[in-house]
């Protein structure tokens, strides 16, 4: 156990080296959004803002999710994927760079705990 909490404590410290990652655990709510993004891609699942604001509303308010959303798609570190069926709506999903820190970071943390 105590290697564990020694790596989070390293790990806060050297997350500059994964962009996609400093950005989503700058918050709770980030890292909320963040693991949902991932597992949702590992599902083959699609994500909806909305419903993804709704799940995480005792975290954040519908327009935080919705500005670090798209925040996060400026970064580039989210894509958004339009409804073909209703062009208002759409999903999201981790971009390349989200996914590739991701696994990159997961090895990492494996090694280490």
């Amino acid at each position: 156990m105590i290697n564990l909490a020694k790596f989070l404590l390293k790990d806060y410290k050297i997350n500059s080296s994964y962009p996609s990652i400093s950005f989503f655990r700058r918050s709770r709510y980030g890292n909320i959004i963040w693991l949902k993004l991932m597992v949702n891609y590992y599902e083959n699942n699609t994500l909806n803002v909305e419903v993804l604001a709704r799940k995480i509303e005792k975290e954040a308010s519908r327009k935080t999710v919705i500005d670090f959303i798209q925040k996060g798609i400026d970064a580039g570190f989210i894509e958004r994927i339009k409804n073909v069926e209703d062009g208002r709506r759409y999903s999201i999903t981790p971009s390349t760079i989200t996914v590739k820190d991701f696994e990159s970071w997961a090895i990492n943390f494996k090694k280490n705990v």
